[in-house]
């Protein structure tokens, strides 16, 4: 037998899994709820301090650098928008399993709430961050790659 699915949880168990109660632990279990956060806990990496040295050295001027880092931007843009995708459908799979919470709703009610619980989790706003330093480091790649071709 699992003993998991008996020991009562403790209070710091139950929050670090994203629930505020036991109860609602408990009732989330029996309807087949996994929070966003745990089930996304695995791709939550530290933010990159910044471009990588093996990745810099390789880069001749500052306009490849700037390139690079609006590929990475790009790619942190279309991660985050297929986990939005992935919580929209998330979501509507619950309602089609008859999920008390979003059975009633409709398809644009769905669509909102999927975006609002993407929004709200750990992995969207990371992906966030990471998209907008890219974006400030390219900025600034070109800045310099602007005044040295303006300088020659």
């Amino acid at each position: 037998m699992d003993t998991e699915a008996v020991r009562p949880r403790t209070e710091h168990e139950t929050l670090d899994r994203g629930y505020h109660t036991e109860t609602q632990r408990r009732r989330s279990v029996a309807v087949g709820r996994v929070p966003v956060a745990a089930r996304t806990r695995h791709r939550l990496a530290a933010d990159p301090g910044g471009i990588p040295e093996d990745v810099l050295a390789h880069l001749a001027d500052d306009y490849e650098r700037a390139m690079y880092c609006r590929t990475m931007a790009e790619q942190f843009r279309r991660r985050w928008f297929a986990g939005r995708a992935r919580e929209i459908a998330y979501v509507a799979e619950r309602a089609n399993r008859g999920d008390r919470r979003y059975r009633r709703l409709t398809a644009a009610q769905i669509d909102m709430v999927g975006r609002l619980r993407w929004s709200e989790s750990g992995l969207a706003q990371v992906l966030a961050r990471r998209e907008e330093r890219y974006v400030g480091w390219m900025q600034m790649y070109l800045a310099f790659a602007q005044y040295q071709r303006t300088s020659r």
